[in-house]
C-alpha cells in the first residue's frame, strides 16, 4: 500500500496537468498531495479508518481509478468489507483501470466475496443453532414442567390416598370404640339386671320363708288353748308382714332385672321363653297369704 500510494500520486498529478487547466491543477495536486501523505502516514501507523477516509478526500478532489484502488486496501484493513467489496468492483469496473492492479482487484474482490458469504453461511448457522437450543430448551423446559406435574399430581394423588387411609383407620377405631362401649354398656346392663332379678330371687326366699314361719305361727295359733296365744298371733303377723314386704321387693328386683334385660339391645337371638315371676298376697280371716304365681311367654 506504501509503493502504491507514494507511486500513484506523482503518477496521477502528471495526468491531471496534461489534462486539466494550470492554476486549477496546482491548487488541487498541492492539496491531494498533501492528503496522500497523511493517507500514507496513517496506513503505515495501521490507522485504516483514518487512511481510508483521506483517501475519500484525495477521490473527491482527483476522482483517480488508482486512488480507487487504494481505497478499496484502507476499508478492506479497517474490517470495512461491504464498502471493500463495492469499491473493488467499481474499481475493476472503470475503464482506465491498470490491468495489474485490476486482477489484483479482481482476486481481493473474489476473496472478500467468499470470506461474506462464509461469513454469512456462518452467521446463519449460528443463528439456525441458537434457535435449535432455543427449541431444545424450550422443549426440556416443557418436558420439565411436564414432569414436575406429574409428580406433584402423583404427590396429591398419593396425600389424598394416605389421607383417605387414615380417615378410613379413625372411623374404623371409631366403631370399633364405639361397638366395645356398646357391648360394655350391654354388658354392664344385664349384670345390673341379672343382679336386680338375684335380689329378687333372694327377697322371694326371704320372703317364702317369712310365709313358712309365718304359717306355722298362724298354725300353732289355732291349735293352742292357750289364754297367751295372742303373742303367737301377734309373731304370725309380724312375720306375714315381713313376707310381704320381702315379696313385694323381690317383685320390684325382678321386675327391674326383666326390664332391663328384655328392653337391652340384643346382640343374639332372643331366648325360647321369656319367664315372668308374680308375687302377690292374699288375705283371708286369719292373716296374710303369699301367692306366687309363675307366667312365660315361648317363642320359636
Amino acid at each position: 500500500m506504501q509503493s502504491i500510494l507514494v507511486r500513484a500520486a506523482p503518477l496521477l498529478f502528471a495526468l491531471l496537468v496534461c489534462l486539466a487547466p494550470t492554476r486549477a491543477v496546482a491548487a488541487d495536486a498541492k492539496q491531494v498531495e498533501k492528503i496522500l501523505s497523511e493517507a500514507q502516514k496513517a496506513y503505515a501507523e495501521e490507522r485504516f479508518s483514518v487512511a481510508a477516509l483521506l483517501l475519500q478526500r484525495a477521490y473527491a478532489l482527483m476522482p483517480a481509478s488508482k486512488l480507487l484502488y487504494n481505497l478499496a486496501r484502507a476499508l478492506e484493513k479497517a474490517g470495512r468489507t461491504d464498502d471493500a467489496i463495492k469499491t473493488y468492483r467499481t474499481f475493476i469496473d472503470a475503464a482506465d483501470a491498470d490491468p495489474q492492479l485490476s486482477r489484483k482487484a479482481a482476486e481481493a474482490y473474489e476473496r472478500l466475496k467468499k470470506q461474506q458469504f462464509e461469513a454469512e453461511a456462518a452467521e446463519r448457522e449460528k443463528a439456525m443453532a441458537e434457535r435449535m437450543a432455543l427449541v431444545e430448551a424450550r422443549r426440556e423446559a416443557d418436558a420439565q414442567r411436564a414432569r414436575l406435574e406429574r409428580e406433584q399430581a402423583a404427590a396429591d394423588e398419593e396425600r389424598r390416598r394416605q389421607a383417605a387411609e387414615l380417615a378410613e383407620q379413625q372411623r374404623q377405631l371409631d366403631l370399633r370404640a364405639a361397638a366395645l362401649s356398646a357391648e360394655e354398656a350391654l354388658r354392664r346392663r344385664k349384670l345390673i339386671g341379672w343382679s336386680f332379678i338375684g335380689a329378687g330371687a333372694v327377697g322371694a326366699v326371704a320372703g317364702g320363708v317369712f310365709g313358712g314361719l309365718s304359717l306355722s305361727a298362724r298354725s300353732e295359733f289355732s291349735a293352742s288353748l292357750d289364754p297367751g296365744k295372742l303373742a303367737l298371733a301377734e309373731s304370725a303377723t309380724s312375720r306375714a308382714l315381713i313376707a310381704d314386704i320381702a315379696f313385694g321387693a323381690a317383685a320390684a328386683c325382678a321386675a327391674t332385672g326383666l326390664v332391663l334385660l328384655l328392653t337391652a339391645p340384643a346382640a343374639e337371638a332372643p331366648p325360647e321363653a321369656i319367664p315372668g315371676i308374680t308375687f302377690a298376697p292374699a288375705m283371708d280371716g286369719s292373716g296374710v297369704i303369699p301367692v306366687i304365681s309363675l307366667a312365660g311367654r315361648f317363642e320359636r
